[in-house]
């Protein structure tokens, strides 16, 4: 699932996005503006108008599906044991199977943590487009 984070990022096209360091929405302006993130000519159009795209950060969080878990073990179940295998799992109440899927949940991230598997990748849902006063570029 996807969880918003405290992150800007910005991008040239509103496709690439770049994370930025700060965590307030003015502050990744300021590093736009600054020439921290992107050169001040990538950033200038035909007509000299300096502008970028600005959105929130949302990471992936991964959750286990329970549902989909006890589904196939049902599956496995009932295939190697035939008949005999009908109901399995299938006394667990509601409370039973979220309690497993946050175990599980928590035993993959620690897992993820543990072999430095999480990943870096994330998604910017909404944004905006801001234009900055023109600069003199030099060339």
């Amino acid at each position: 699932m996807l969880v918003e984070t405290n992150d800007w990022a910005v991008s040239r096209n509103g496709e690439n996005f770049y994370r930025c360091d700060s965590s307030s929405r003015e502050g990744a302006i300021e590093e736009v503006d600054k020439g921290r993130i992107f050169d001040q000519e990538d950033l200038m159009s035909d007509w000299g108008v300096r502008s970028f795209y600005i959105g929130k950060v949302y990471e992936f969080e991964p959750v286990i599906d329970v549902d989909s878990i006890i589904e196939r073990l049902q599956y496995e179940c009932e295939d190697q044991v035939g008949e005999n295998a009908d109901g399995y799992l299938s006394d667990a109440s509601i409370e039973e199977l979220e309690d497993l899927e946050q175990r599980l949940t928590k035993a993959f991230k620690e897992w993820l943590d543990e072999y430095g598997l999480n990943t870096s990748a994330f998604a910017v849902l909404d944004y905006d487009l801001i234009t900055l006063e023109p600069v003199e570029v030099e060339e």
